[in-house]
């Protein structure tokens, strides 16, 4: 069950790459042969043996990788975020916010409040700013219609992970 929703998850946040889904699929089904084969990237990650967040790490991974998902800091400016999202979003061909309001929104603020200003305004487009926890001091942010955003979430739960729309 856990297994099959992760890859249900891929399937969804793939968007029709198959590549992902099998890396995905190679790391559940062989996550010994998946860490030797890919030593040196998963080194980045501080992952030397098979670990039980395997499959998810190597997801988030294949995400950023083919850019539908985007890696930030804790303590990130409101710049390289608003770079982040409009990369999300020319990569889903969705049209840029018109980031003026943006000036409002203080480099002191923490980067989850800021996330959070944004995420109000992509829901008035009907899109989800989320993000698929990894519990470290990063976000890694993804862009979805409203209406896919629910069963996004449920997936990630049946595979014991956690997609947040939240970020306060």
């Amino acid at each position: 069950m856990v297994n099959s929703a992760l890859l249900r998850l891929a399937e969804r946040l793939a968007q029709n790459s198959s590549k992902i889904v099998e890396e995905v699929r190679f790391a559940i089904e062989e996550p010994n042969n998946y860490v030797i084969r890919f030593e040196e990237k998963l080194k980045e990650r501080g992952i030397e043996e098979h670990l039980e967040e395997l499959p998810w790490i190597v997801l988030i991974d294949a995400l950023i990788e083919d850019e539908l998902a985007y890696e930030i800091d804790w303590k990130e400016s409101t710049l390289e975020i608003t770079y982040a999202i409009d990369d999300l979003f020319d990569r889903k061909k969705i049209d840029s916010l018109d980031w003026e309001w943006i000036e409002n929104i203080s480099d002191a603020m923490l980067t989850g409040e800021k996330l959070q200003a944004i995420a109000d305004k992509l829901n008035e487009r009907s899109l989800s700013l989320a993000y698929l926890d990894i519990d470290s001091d990063s976000y890694i942010l993804i862009v979805v219609p409203n209406v896919e955003i629910g069963e996004l979430k449920d997936l990630a739960l049946k595979a014991g992970h956690t997609i947040s729309s939240t970020f306060i």
